[in-house]
């Protein structure tokens, strides 16, 4: 009796091995996992994407264009009312320059929509000239300074307004050092306004590319220069480059830069 009762159960093991071995839906599962690892590292197209990735070409520099208005057209009339009523340029002047030192884009505008009147209000602005007060109307009200000598342009770039800074650039600002021989860029990096130092040198490095590009169209006959002299294109290229770019390495009174 225990003989023909072992035989059974050791049949049954044997046969339920030979099975579970022999069983393809067991064993199908693990073939597709296998196959599907061993495919994945060899797929072409991961392959393509990570070994063919193409740098973007840097972005041309462009000139700064003028920032939308911030205000509604109805409080803008407003404004240029306000502006109106300043009773000679040279209270227009310290508008400006309070309203630049404080990010008021849209005051900044209607002062210029009101005051600056032509081309030649702008024009002629010399860091050099020693004249205070009531002299200052004849620097341009763009480029008006304050006692110090710091132009609008220093006021907003130090304290980061960057949309003033665009609009002020828009209009043809000049980049000048004050009587410390600090710039609008130093007073930017100082503070650590990234945006308006990459405003800074976009803006008069697309200047000089573009009158650099202009000059080099011209013949290498001498060409006429400010003053009525007589200078060759290169001096003139040399020239027009040294006054449209900035030196990032420009030192001020201090030996900064």
């Amino acid at each position: 009796m225990s003989n023909t009762s072992s035989k059974p159960k050791a049949a049954n093991s044997s046969n339920s091995s030979s099975n579970s071995s022999s069983n393809p839906k067991k064993n199908k599962p693990k073939q597709q996992k296998q196959a599907t690892d061993t495919s994945a590292p060899t797929s072409p197209s991961a392959t393509t994407t990570t070994k063919k990735k193409k740098q973007q070409p840097p972005k041309p520099k462009q000139r700064a264009t003028s920032p939308p208005l911030e205000c509604t057209p109805s409080e803008y009339n407003d404004l240029l009312a306000s502006a109106k009523s300043l009773d000679n340029l040279s209270e227009a002047s310290e508008e400006f320059l309070d309203c630049a030192r404080y990010g008021e884009v849209d005051a900044c505008r209607a002062i210029l929509d009101v005051w600056m009147k032509s081309d030649d209000d702008v024009a002629g602005y010399n860091n050099n000239d020693g004249n205070d007060g009531e002299d200052n109307q004849h620097l341009g009200l763009l480029n008006t300074t304050d006692s110090s000598k710091s132009t609008p342009l220093h006021k907003a770039s130090a304290n980061g307004h960057l949309s003033t800074v665009r609009l002020l650039l828009s209009r043809g600002a000049m980049h000048t050092a004050n009587e410390s021989g600090n710039t609008p860029l130093h007073w930017a990096a100082g503070a650590g306004h990234a945006e308006v130092v990459g405003l800074l040198l976009d803006h008069f490095d697309a200047i000089a590319k573009e009158e650099a590009d202009a000059i080099s169209n011209m013949t290498d006959m001498e060409t006429d220069g400010d003053g009525g002299a007589t200078i060759t294109k290169q001096q003139l290229l040399q020239q027009q480059q040294k006054h449209k770019q900035l030196d990032v390495l420009l030192k001020n009174s201090f030996g900064r830069s």
